[in-house]
């Protein structure tokens, strides 16, 4: 059984966690039913209570809790997210989460070989070509069309080091943030297809419950990760 829950803080880190369930299942449950102002009042509250308890769980891995912390802030800046600032302060807080979870992986992997260097080549040279022609149309604003490239760059570069990460230590734990990471990236794909090509109803039913159950899943591999 991992230390985890030998950890003097576990109380603390299953209150947090419970807590974080609880309030998920509101704000779901508000964006179903479509109810706005509920809904931007949780909002918020989901990912800051599981970076809780993930800073209880593990206190010494802080480039994960201030990932989630980091999530949560991008969570309150996107309630907001028809305004310039505020979208692009959401993206940018999302942006070095990421950044934290990358370097969380690279600092699981032994040593930097071929893998890695291959993730990097695919991440920031293949993947913004591909998002150049899919998305060339739909978002027509050159510095937002950028910076979603630069953005959605890290994505790949997180769910291709998830992978590298897996295949390296060997840990089947891992493919809890390999799976989280495929949903961030259906999570993320949709609320851009929502927001630049085609809106939908209950739009943000289906993005949170995706994006929530995605840092779930990263949160938990990387508690039970030894």
């Amino acid at each position: 059984m991992n230390d985890i829950v030998h950890a003097p803080f576990f109380p603390a880190a299953a209150t947090f966690f419970v807590l974080f369930l609880v309030v998920c299942a509101l704000e779901l449950v508000f964006c179903f039913r479509e109810m706005e102002r509920p809904r931007k009042i949780t909002k918020p509250f989901c990912v800051l209570l599981l970076a809780l308890a993930f800073l209880f769980a593990r206190p010494e891995a802080y480039l994960v809790y201030v990932g989630l912390f980091l999530g949560a802030i991008g969570d309150l800046l996107l309630v907001f997210k028809h305004k310039v600032w505020t979208f692009v302060g959401g993206t940018l807080a999302f942006l070095f989460g990421h950044i934290c979870y990358c370097i969380a992986y690279l600092r699981l992997l032994p040593s930097i070989g071929i893998p890695v260097y291959a993730a990097v080549f695919v991440c920031f040279v293949l993947v913004p070509i591909a998002a150049f022609f899919a998305l060339r149309k739909a978002i027509k604003t050159p510095g937002l069309f950028a910076g979603g490239i630069v953005y959605f760059s890290f994505i790949v570069l997180d769910f291709a080091l998830s992978i590298v990460a897996l295949c390296v230590v060997r840990n089947p734990i891992l493919w809890l943030n390999v799976i989280g990471m495929s949903v961030f990236l259906v999570s993320d794909v949709y609320l851009v297809k929502t927001l630049f090509v085609k809106d939908d109803k209950r739009r943000d039913f289906y993005i949170m419950s995706t994006y929530l159950v995605a840092q779930c899943l990263l949160a938990l591999g990387f508690v039970l990760i030894p």
